[in-house]
């Protein structure tokens, strides 16, 4: 395992495997969620896609998590999904 898939193993995120060899990253907004983009995301995989959408650092945890982080972080970690996909 690389140390760029490790880091991506760190990141909590859904993989929907489309039959297709395209895939697609669904990023959730500033105050959303893995959660509210999942229709999107279901949707493209109905199409042929396949489809990661990550929760960015910062979210699905605690408020003062996302208070810690940056647009670098989120930036770093959708880089990182493009790079492992």
């Amino acid at each position: 395992m690389t140390p760029s898939e490790r880091e991506f193993n760190s990141y909590r995120c859904w993989t929907y495997p489309g039959w297709g060899k395209n895939w697609v990253s669904v990023i959730h907004g500033f105050t959303g969620s893995v959660e509210s983009i999942k229709p999107w995301a279901q949707f493209l995989n109905n199409q042929g896609y396949s489809v990661i959408a990550p929760s960015l650092p910062g979210h699905g945890s605690k408020w003062e998590d996302l208070n810690e982080t940056t647009w670098q972080d989120w930036f770093k970690a959708v880089a990182l999904m493009g790079a492992v996909v």
